[in-house]
């Protein structure tokens, strides 16, 4: 078992000229491209830099500051399970939801090396909250749509959520600030998944908590299998032992 590889390139990423819809981009252009843009942007907008050399600290430039998040930052949990999965295609005009409650659209383009191997990605982020607001009002005043003058008026709405947002409410994306954080959000939903309290479970409980975890790519994070080991009450070498199972796809780090 081993930890996959961004790209097999030896080039040094911020030297590596990656493509998107086969136009070649250079990554260090791109760097300097979003910083400075990020002086322009308005408050509801935001472009994150992400660079897969370093899975533990992907983003690389931030132009705006919607999600606070800054040079040195963990990936997202939704970015971090797309690059586990192979991230074979971008990921368009999805629904985020912010701490506070605000809405978010955002995309995700992905960055490949010229083999076509993911390198990066580019995730472009936009508070439409206001802009939701601003039609409910709108449809109050029309009296177009139940659904929305219901919201207006501050009650529940009885239809279903619109189908302009293509991910749930079970999806939403979350935006940590360190790799603790992140590692602590998978664990904390993976035991949830299983309902059982870890000093409860069985072997099973156990295996499935590392099953999803693989899946959602925390073996990529450093020291993950000392972390999940701690959260199970159990050791590191179990946590290989139940990944052997779980083979042939494993992302973990033999230990040494």
């Amino acid at each position: 078992m081993s930890t996959p590889i961004a790209s097999p390139d030896t080039t040094p990423s911020d030297q590596l000229t990656v493509t998107h819809d086969s136009q070649p981009l250079s990554m260090a252009s791109l760097t300097t491209l979003i910083e400075k843009l990020g002086d322009v942007l308005p408050p509801s907008t935001e472009i994150i830099l992400h660079d897969f050399a370093d899975i533990d600290a992907t983003v690389v430039a931030v132009g705006g500051a919607l999600t606070d998040r800054v040079k040195g930052d963990p990936p997202t949990d939704l970015l971090l399970a797309h690059f586990a999965a192979g991230a074979t295609e971008d990921l368009r005009e999805y629904v985020s939801h912010l701490p506070d409650g605000r809405i978010v659209n955002s995309s995700t383009l992905i960055l490949r090396a010229p083999d076509g191997s993911p390198v990066g990605a580019l995730c472009l982020n936009h508070d439409v909250s206001l802009w939701r607001r601003v039609r409910d009002i709108a449809n109050l005043a029309l009296k177009d749509d139940p659904s929305t003058i219901a919201t207006a008026r501050g009650s529940t709405p009885t239809t279903e959520t619109p189908a302009e947002e293509p991910m749930s409410r079970s999806s939403v994306e979350h935006f940590p600030r360190s790799i603790d954080e992140l590692a602590q959000l998978l664990i904390s939903r993976a035991i949830a998944e299983v309902g059982v309290a870890p000093e409860l479970m069985r072997k099973h409980h156990k295996v499935r908590v590392v099953a999803t975890l693989e899946a959602q790519g925390m073996f990529m994070l450093r020291d993950s299998v000392e972390t999940v080991g701690k959260a199970l009450g159990v050791t590191r070498f179990t946590i290989y032992n139940y990944l052997s199972e779980l083979e042939p796809k494993s992302t973990a780090t033999e230990p040494g």
